[in-house]
């Protein structure tokens, strides 16, 4: 049995939802990012570079982001630096789900 709403929806209602609260996001909905990627694969300095600004930024309370390309070679590379990209990648999803759950509530309200 499920709490959500939008489990109780069809799917088309939930896209269409989606795809209004998405056009208050900068940069538009994030499902469609990376569709066409032709980003240059980062050299290892500059990953040893990202993964220091991202643990420093992070350590100082904060949560960096990181690109997608540079985030998928961190990954890659494993250790301390796999743990890193799954940290912030589980943090930037829970906001990513706060800031939807928000705007759309501003929605509802407004036709309420």
């Amino acid at each position: 049995m499920s709490n959500s709403v939008a489990d109780a929806e069809p799917v088309p209602v939930q896209l269409r939802r989606r795809a209004r609260c998405a056009e208050r996001l900068p940069g538009g909905d994030p499902w469609l990012e990376g569709l066409h990627d032709d980003d240059q694969v980062p050299t290892a300095r500059q990953l040893s570079a990202w993964s220091a600004a991202a643990q420093d930024i992070w350590q100082s309370g904060c949560t960096p982001v990181v690109p997608r390309e540079v985030a998928r070679q961190l990954w890659k590379r494993g250790g301390a630096d796999r743990e890193l990209v799954e940290l912030l990648h589980r943090q930037a999803r829970a906001a990513e789900h706060e800031l939807l759950e928000r705007l759309c509530t501003e929605e509802a309200l407004q036709f309420e």
